[in-house]
């Protein structure tokens, strides 16, 4: 990896227009998701068996408040800081790597805790892919960071769409191969690795190897706040989902 100044900032186009823009595709991608999502439940319901979906649905509150710490708002303070790219990209994708790896030990270590906690011995194989998406997700943070900085709307919101569909489509065709619970977790690791390689191939700086630590107390406590909202968001609509599936199985 190394350090790059260039920019990509489209020429000639009004803020006004670009953000047009940027709602339209936001719209598309957002229509997109909703119909691929009532066609893809609709296949799964068929292929799926109703344990499979609440396996899933209990491993992803649980992995949900790990990736609050592994995110920590470091993309909201990055786009911020979109104008001097060259000066946080680096620090920005180094402590995005660390708080991934550290989400992601997180969730390795408490997936036998909570298989043993909810009597579902398969918890431990699906909180392990959430771990790994979850590292990979942050690998991708600083390039997307960038690019929403710059208002590269139309790519975003295209590979958003195909990410919608791609996530729909795959599901289905794992549910079909008898992946059961893991058709619905393993397409979100592939399409995190996808979405992060994508990004960075378009993303105007790249990260210098050297890890820049003096900057990263300023990125650190810029996302304090992000994070502190995030999580009492998430903790109100979570935390019930955990709790009646733990007494369901009592």
């Amino acid at each position: 990896m190394r350090a790059e100044t260039t920019t990509n900032t489209p020429p000639g186009n009004s803020l006004g227009r670009t953000a047009a823009r940027g709602v339209s595709w936001l719209l598309l991608q957002s229509l997109a998701g909703k119909v691929s999502g009532v066609a893809g439940n609709l296949v799964l319901g068929w292929l799926l068996v109703p344990e499979a979906f609440g396996l899933v649905g209990l491993a992803f509150s649980v992995s949900i408040f790990v990736s609050l710490v592994s995110q920590a708002g470091l993309r909201e303070v990055l786009t911020q800081r979109h104008a001097r790219p060259h000066l946080w990209v680096t620090p920005g994708f180094w402590l995005s790597v660390l708080t991934g790896l550290t989400g992601m030990a997180l969730l390795l270590g408490a997936a036998p805790i909570v298989a043993r906690l909810y009597g579902e011995p398969q918890l431990v194989g699906l909180l392990g892919v959430l771990a790994c998406t979850t590292l990979m997700h942050n690998l991708g943070v600083a390039a997307d960071a960038q690019l929403h900085g710059q208002m590269r709307f139309g790519l975003l919101g295209s590979f958003g769409v195909v990410n919608v569909v791609g996530k729909t489509l795959l599901t289905i065709a794992l549910a079909f191969l008898g992946f059961g619970a893991y058709s619905i977790v393993l397409p979100g690791l592939v399409f995190a690795t996808i979405t992060a390689v994508v990004y960075w191939w378009h993303a105007p700086v790249r990260p210098a190897w050297s890890l820049q630590r003096s900057r990263w107390k300023y990125l650190v406590g810029s996302s304090v706040f992000v994070f502190g909202a995030t999580g009492l968001y998430t903790l109100m609509t979570q935390s019930g989902s955990i709790f009646l599936g733990q007494r369901e199985r009592e």
